[in-house]
């Protein structure tokens, strides 16, 4: 996913330092990864990845310093407060292989992290600040197509769950009346839309809704790549339904 990102500076990965200024901002990015200073989290492709604390922390040393020798001692020092007993040198190689499992590099042909011999590694890739992902933007937008949606729900269709778009994401399933929920989404589905239907594990809501015998519900979202046209052409085949 291409996140609308707006740009400070940008930090060549051969040369220069990461300005101590620069850290202090909430995100970095390189490649098609970003990471949320704040939360201390690796994002890729717009999903929030699981790091391990001391992977996520190799990676601060190498970013805070792109272009440059980080030695394995550093890195030690960093990982490691004095007076741990551990094999330093095994566990520096594990948690640097680690790093490059996340970022999926090699050490043969790096495109992030660079072994230096007998010195220690180095981030070898464009190391840029940015101020915004675009989250506020992202958001705002899918809230508007949940908005699309729930205005022009045809009388046919029977919403389960909120009316509005407060304190919900734009997820919504619902009935079609006549219809089962099976047949609606198949039928859909030839239209070329993907939906899908079933009881989604909410065994005892559905019981109370009373569509335990009918196939469950049919559930339909938007994200940030749908269009206001894809809604309408949705609300439309809906109508069809009845």
């Amino acid at each position: 996913m291409a996140l609308p990102m707006t740009s400070s500076s940008t930090l060549n990965g051969r040369g220069g330092q990461l300005a101590a200024a620069t850290l202090q901002n909430r995100y970095l990015s390189f490649g098609q990864f970003q990471v949320d200073l704040q939360r201390e989290e690796l994002i890729k492709d717009g999903l929030r990845m699981r790091v391990p604390s001391k992977v996520y922390q190799v990676l601060m040393a190498l970013l805070e310093k792109p272009g440059e020798v980080v030695t394995r001692e550093a890195l030690r020092i960093r990982l490691w407060p004095e007076g741990t007993y551990v094999n330093y040198d095994a566990n520096v190689n594990t948690t640097v292989n680690k790093l490059r499992l996340v970022l999926g590099d090699s050490p043969d042909q790096p495109v992030f992290v660079d072994t230096i011999p007998r010195k220690g590694y180095s981030f070898v890739a464009a190391v840029e600040y940015v101020e915004s992902l675009g989250w506020e933007d992202i958001t705002a937008w899918e809230r508007s197509l949940g908005e699309r949606f729930l205005a022009g729900l045809p009388p046919s269709i029977r919403l389960h769950g909120l009316a509005g778009m407060d304190g919900r994401v734009p997820t919504f399933a619902f009935s079609v009346d006549g219809v089962s929920a099976g047949e609606a989404a198949a039928r859909l589905g030839e239209r070329g839309f993907a939906v899908w239907h079933g009881n989604y594990y909410a065994l005892e809501v559905m019981k109370r809704l009373g569509l335990e015998d009918d196939g469950g519900a049919v559930r339909v979202g938007f994200v940030h790549y749908n269009t206001a046209d894809e809604v309408d052409r949705l609300l439309a085949e809906l109508a069809r339904l009845e």
